[in-house]
């Protein structure tokens, strides 16, 4: 009796047998659909490795072409000073050479001799080291035993007395646009990154050994140009 009922369902409902062997056969393909589905969109949700931006690029520095102004080979004039900045420091030179910012206002390595070639065109050297400032080809402000032509600077005369020096070989966009720079805690900063007018470029020169405003070359004749 038992077999003859389930031949009797077979026969008389076909469709029932094979629409269920359809729908496991559709559960297992959507099954793996879905698995491959959230396979791939596990692929898509892996974090990618960040791109890392270019640092700036240094600006580009330039040497400048010898001009009409003539240097002469020997000082014409000299003057001890000592530079006190905007930013409330002194420019200080170690004995080994290095240059920052100081606070002693009477020390020996804040004293420094400016040498003039020509029209506002100076060297600056320490008194006590002997050795003379420098701007390289990478605006880095150093100091060298010898004298060369990265030792010579533009003198440009500020706004309330503050004078400030400029490298007289090297320059970025114009003439006479990278500085030495002391900032405010003390650190040199790079010439390349100085810009006209900024506080820590403007140095007052004092006299060596008192607090009067030193009157070295082209002071006067700026003050005179002025009036006139």
């Amino acid at each position: 009796m038992v077999i003859l009922s389930i031949l009797c369902v077979t026969t008389l409902f076909p469709s029932n047998v094979l629409s269920r062997g359809s729908l496991r056969s559709e559960r297992r393909s959507n099954t793996t659909a879905r698995s491959s589905t959230d396979h791939s969109s596990h692929k898509l949700q892996t974090p990618q490795p960040r791109k890392h931006t270019p640092r700036n690029k240094r600006p580009a520095v330039h040497i400048k072409e010898r001009g009409p102004i003539k240097l002469t080979k020997r000082p014409t004039n000299s003057k001890q000073v000592r530079l006190f900045g905007r930013v409330g420091l002194f420019l200080y030179c170690n004995s080994n050479g290095t240059v920052s910012g100081s606070l002693s206002q009477l020390s020996n390595f804040v004293k420094f001799e400016l040498q003039s070639f020509g029209p506002s065109i100076v060297r600056i050297r320490s008194i006590e080291s002997g050795k003379f400032l420098a701007i390289d080809s990478k605006g880095v402000l150093q100091t060298k035993k010898t004298a060369t032509d990265e030792c010579l600077f533009y003198q440009n005369h500020e706004e309330n007395l503050f004078v400030s020096f400029a490298s007289f070989k090297y320059y970025m966009s114009e003439h006479y646009d990278m500085f030495i720079s002391v900032k405010r805690n003390g650190e040199v900063k790079q010439a390349t990154s100085t810009l006209p007018g900024q506080d820590a470029i403007q140095f007052i020169a004092l006299n060596a050994n008192n607090w009067t405003l030193a009157d070295f070359v082209g002071w006067s004749q700026m003050k005179y140009s002025k009036q006139l």
